[in-house]
């Protein structure tokens, strides 16, 4: 009689929790009632709290699931489909990140084997020495990217060293380099290029500082990174703004002509 009054006054969550504090024998016609009043009325969890106590597990599972109860919707699978587990999981990280729970979410992604997706909410949710350590099982041509973003972050929070390890680990030493200039540490810039960038990115190094160098009248260290480029060509300005760059020039034309011809006889 209650369950009957609690139906129809709209309250079939009442009517749900008679049926599961007083077990016994009850219409079925009854009972996919107030399952569907549940349902109806958006308490998905309830209805698969309903479900599972009268043994209709898979009913159960799939209301857990649209009720986002996944942590009765995984429970329950263990027992009853052990190979729905890993989908159960992803679809729990999916939901969080939907939610913008994504430190919740990461975990539920790593459970369920979805690399690419724990990385991004790890990343998402800040979270970047836990998406280091994920990113390090990835194979290098799919890691590089994420160390890349994660040289980017650690440039912005003004922790350059970090960056600097990160932009090589992604095989990108020229972002090293130029993070380095824009922060003005031309001695640290110089040494990630001597270490890891090619003949031609290093000419092009020395070039880019001795353009800059002469753009600020910085003459002399306009003369040094052209020195140290190799580059042979200095710009009119520098030559006569400067006579030692006039006097390099000449030492070293004379070096290469020196070394052409001791080629030459061999």
């Amino acid at each position: 009689m209650a369950i009957s009054l609690y139906l129809k006054g709209g309250l079939p969550a009442k009517a749900a929790q008679v049926i599961i504090s007083h077990p016994g024998t009850y219409d079925n016609t009854l009972l996919d009632s107030i399952a569907a009043a549940l349902s109806k009325a958006g308490l998905h969890e309830r209805c698969g709290d309903l479900y599972q106590h009268l043994g209709r597990a898979q009913e159960a599972l799939q209301s857990f699931k649209r009720g986002h109860a996944y942590r009765k919707a995984v429970e329950l699978a263990r027992q009853i489909s052990p190979a729905s587990v890993v989908t159960l999981e992803e679809e729990w990280g999916d939901w969080l990140a939907s939610q913008k729970q994504m430190d919740a979410a990461i975990n539920h992604f790593i459970e369920a084997g979805s690399t690419l997706k724990a990385i991004e909410a790890a990343i998402a949710a800040r979270q970047f020495t836990k998406a280091a350590g994920i990113v390090d099982f990835l194979e290098p041509a799919k890691a590089q990217p994420y160390y890349r973003r994660m040289g980017q972050h650690y440039e912005e929070a003004n922790n350059r060293q970090e960056a600097e390890r990160y932009m090589l680990r992604a095989g990108a030493p020229m972002d090293a380099v130029e993070m380095w200039m824009r922060a003005g540490n031309w001695e640290a810039a110089q040494k990630v290029a001597r270490g890891y960038l090619s003949e031609d990115e290093l000419h092009q190094f020395y070039s880019k500082r001795a353009r800059s160098c002469e753009a600020n009248r910085q003459w002399q260290d306009a003369e040094n990174a052209y020195v140290a480029g190799k580059r042979y060509v200095y710009t009119r300005h520098t030559l006569q703004a400067s006579p030692a760059a006039a006097l390099a020039l000449a030492d070293i034309w004379q070096e290469c002509c020196v070394g052409s011809a001791d080629q030459q006889k061999l």
